[in-house]
């Protein structure tokens, strides 16, 4: 699944002779593992190679790239630098600097990374902070929370909503 601004470019031989592809922007991959035919995305600033698996990956330029995986495992490298591959597997995420020199670790506390093609959200307790966050990245929106307000907790569940309708929800 593609995100908005986003493409997705590959030389001719693509699922034959290699499974090599180069992502500007955001995509949801569901990977089938081939060790004879590895899948490896490239993008500006690091390669992202697929164990089998279904992941995240949003590399948007001059923004952190965000690797989430959903099942599996992926190895994710840093190409500016001479670091070896990380290995992330189901429920953990990693961001990469937008310089490309630095990676975070991190576990993923939601599944809300997903909802800018499912369409379904889900707060439990979740700062209206965050709950902003999470629609910005949804629905490409620019949604600013008062301090005094930003600590409000929320729990809803929204599923095929406009922004709109999330925002008379909540």
């Amino acid at each position: 699944f593609m995100n908005a601004n986003s493409s997705i470019s590959y030389e001719s031989g693509f699922g034959t002779d290699h499974r090599n592809l180069e992502l500007k922007g955001g995509a949801n991959f569901d990977v089938v593992r081939n060790e004879s035919l590895p899948f490896v995305i490239e993008t500006l600033n690091s390669q992202v190679q697929v164990l089998g698996t279904s992941f995240e990956v949003m590399a948007y330029a001059d923004r952190a790239t965000e690797v989430n995986v959903s099942s599996g495992k992926v190895g994710l490298k840093a190409t500016k630098t001479k670091s070896e591959p990380i290995v992330l597997e189901a429920g953990s995420r990693a961001r990469l600097s937008p310089d490309g020199t630095q990676i975070e670790r991190g576990t993923l506390k939601n599944n809300n990374h997903l909802g800018w093609w499912t369409r379904e959200l889900v707060f439990e307790q979740t700062s209206l902070k965050e709950v902003a966050q999470d629609l910005n990245k949804t629905y490409w929106s620019n949604i600013e929370v008062a301090e005094s307000v930003a600590n409000c907790q929320i729990s809803q569940i929204v599923k095929n909503k406009s922004l709109h309708d999330v925002l008379e929800i909540l």
